[in-house]
């Protein structure tokens, strides 16, 4: 069985939503900034959590757009909400369907009234890729990070509110006191 896979992804700038206009996404990598440690009667130096390293995620749009332009900082730097939403699935590892179309229709003059669907290809999870070219690439730097996968929070971090939670990392890191 194949894993599951990111697909029909959709950016919201600001709440703006770009779907169809948004060709890859490359999520924020997540890495620990830690300080080695060696006091006085050490045999060995320690590693000490320091924090996380800069949160950054780049955007590929298909076409140029000057609000976006505008709400990413280029020109006077506000912050903004962006919010990433794809459809994690699991895909058959034969899967390949014919449909049988109600109402065939005509492409390029040759009338079609069955469609195969075949298994699409796997991604890579940090990088989410429609297969056309683009206009406009953006990086951006994050200051708060929330992932779910199928409502279940996986990660959270906002670096304002000092909030660092990693479910999947949850046996690394101290208790996490709720926040009230």
């Amino acid at each position: 069985m194949l894993p599951k896979i990111l697909k029909n992804f959709n950016v919201f700038v600001d709440g703006r939503g770009y779907a169809g206009k948004i060709d890859e996404v490359t999520l924020p990598k997540l890495t620990i900034k830690t300080e080695e440690y060696r006091a006085g009667g050490m045999d060995i130096p320690i590693n000490i959590d320091m924090g996380m390293e800069k949160l950054e995620a780049e955007f590929t749009f298909a076409e140029y757009d000057s609000e976006l332009f505008r709400l990413f900082g280029l020109i006077d730097g506000n912050s903004v909400s962006l919010t990433l939403r794809a459809d994690y699935k699991a895909v058959e590892e034969n899967f390949m369907q014919t449909i049988t179309l109600n109402n065939p229709i005509t492409v390029d003059g040759i009338s079609v009234s069955e469609l195969t669907v075949r298994r699409p290809k796997v991604r890579d999870y940090l990088a989410i890729e429609r297969l056309n070219g683009s206009d406009l690439s953006k990086e951006v730097t994050l200051t708060a990070n929330l992932t779910s996968v199928a409502k279940e929070v996986i990660e959270e971090l906002d670096i304002a509110d000092y909030v660092k939670v990693q479910e999947v990392l949850k046996d690394f890191f101290s208790p996490i006191i709720q926040k009230t």
